[in-house]
């Protein structure tokens, strides 16, 4: 699976999750927007909606299962900022096969 069709598949999720946000709440669809942590831009709710869209499209599109909201709530990563890279990373890291 190619690192751009999750790029894509990404940048699509926060395109819905824009949509229901006021404009002046929207993330930023690049690579370098930061979510969650310093400079982040989402709270915990949108945040969860965003990983759980993420993780369905990625199932349906890919025929592969990650855990995003596993991996972001972590102990390890409480105090770590993620960006929309870092997930699209993440996400290359935990897709297994179906």
């Amino acid at each position: 699976m190619a690192h751009d069709d999750l790029f894509t598949t990404v940048l699509e999720c926060m395109t819905v999750l824009n949509e229901q946000r006021l404009p002046d709440q929207r993330v930023v669809l690049e690579s370098e927007s930061v979510l969650v942590g310093d400079g982040g831009v989402l709270d915990s709710l949108a945040l969860v909606s965003l990983l759980v869209m993420i993780e369905e499209n990625v199932e349906d599109k890919f025929g592969g299962t990650c855990s995003l909201v596993d991996s972001v709530f972590n102990e390890n990563s409480e105090d770590r900022s993620w960006t929309v890279g870092d997930l699209v990373t993440e996400i290359s890291k935990e897709v297994v096969a179906l």
